[in-house]
């Protein structure tokens, strides 16, 4: 099965006859990372007149779906400017974005899961960082988990976006340690090159390159 990314999952959620049972944070994310791909293409020389026709009137038919008194999405109807042909070019875009992106299995998953458990505990024992960095990794660690708890729903990109926010925050983490050594391997675990060969494996051999990084074994 094809993994969800952010064209696939904007596309369910305008075919979906329930919207309030999408998160708003996901979709917006969705049209920013549209957005982003079509950037890409457009540098690489691609025709993407399209698409940036049709990015301001998905964005607009998100916002056209929150609910003004609780900010989540209600079950309006679709807005004037909506019709099937800017709706047929996310299947489009969809198509696109999985030519590109690899899937992360789910063994790999489970091994990245294992580490911010890992990150975790560390992050208990290492009573030298501050408070506030104490506090803001926890809670992006919790984002990471939060894409791996919603993979199934967000895909790639809201699980590429979390680990994106981990690895900026570990560097941070490990220049702030009085015990960096301890940090530096799950920065290193996480640069772009493992993860994108850990995603490409897509075997039990990606989750033990994992736990390798976290041992150092």
């Amino acid at each position: 099965m094809t993994a969800i990314n952010a064209a696939s999952l904007l596309d369910s959620f305008f075919r979906a006859d329930n919207k309030r049972a999408f998160d708003p944070r996901y979709i917006v994310m969705a049209v920013i990372e549209i957005e982003s791909h079509v950037d890409l293409w457009e540098q690489a020389g691609s025709n993407v007149t399209p698409f940036r026709e049709a990015l301001p009137i998905w964005r607009a038919e998100v916002f056209h779906y929150i609910d003004p008194n609780d900010g989540r999405f209600a079950n309006y109807g679709e807005s004037n400017n909506f019709g099937t042909g800017v709706l047929g070019l996310l299947g489009w875009a969809a198509e696109r974005i999985a030519s590109t992106t690899p899937e992360t299995s789910e063994a790999v998953r489970s091994g990245i899961r294992e580490m911010v458990q890992e990150a975790r505990n560390t992050l208990v024992e290492d009573t030298s960082l501050p408070e506030r960095l104490r506090v803001h990794v926890t809670r992006v660690l919790r984002h990471v988990e939060e894409a791996l708890d919603n993979y199934d729903i967000t895909g790639e990109f809201l699980l590429e976006d979390a680990l994106e926010r981990l690895l900026g925050v570990l560097g941070i983490v490990e220049n702030a340690s009085k015990e960096p050594s301890r940090w530096q391997k799950f920065r290193e675990a996480f640069t772009p090159g493992f993860a994108a060969e850990l995603a490409s494996s897509g075997s039990m051999q990606g989750m033990a390159a994992i736990a390798s990084a976290i041992t150092g074994g």
